[in-house]
C-alpha cells in the first residue's frame, strides 16, 4: 500500500497533464512496472529504456556477427555509484543469484 500511494503521488500529475507515454527513467522502476501500469490505465504506454537498449545492443551484436554463441562462458561486473553492499544485497534478491564478486564503487564526481 505504501509503494502504491507513493507511485500514485508521482504519476497523478502526469495523468492529469494528459501524458500518453511515460518513460521509466530509473533502473528500479521496471520492478514496480505493474503498480505503475495499474495506476496509469491502458491508455498510457510505458516505455522501458533498459529493455529497448538491450534489444538494440543484441541486434547490433548479431548484425556485426559478434554475439555469443553460448560456447564461451562470460563473467559479470557491476559498477555502482552508491553503496556496493546495499547493491549486492538488493541485486542478489532481485536476480535470485548471489551477487557478491565484481561489485565496484565508482565515484562519478571524479569522472
Amino acid at each position: 500500500p505504501a509503494v502504491r500511494q507513493l507511485v500514485h503521488r508521482a504519476v497523478a500529475p502526469l495523468v492529469e497533464a494528459g501524458a500518453d507515454r511515460i518513460v521509466l527513467g530509473c533502473t528500479h522502476y521496471p520492478m514496480i512496472r505493474g503498480i505503475i501500469a495499474d495506476l496509469l490505465g491502458e491508455d498510457i504506454t510505458l516505455i522501458n529504456p533498459g529493455a529497448e537498449t538491450a534489444r538494440q545492443a543484441s541486434a547490433l551484436l548479431v548484425r556485426n556477427e559478434i554475439s555469443n554463441d553460448n560456447s564461451h562462458t562470460g563473467h559479470t561486473e557491476f559498477y555502482v555509484s552508491d553503496n556496493p553492499e546495499s547493491f549486492t544485497e538488493i541485486a542478489s534478491m532481485y536476480l535470485q543469484s548471489e551477487v557478491s564478486a565484481n561489485v565496484q564503487f565508482v565515484d562519478v564526481d571524479s569522472l
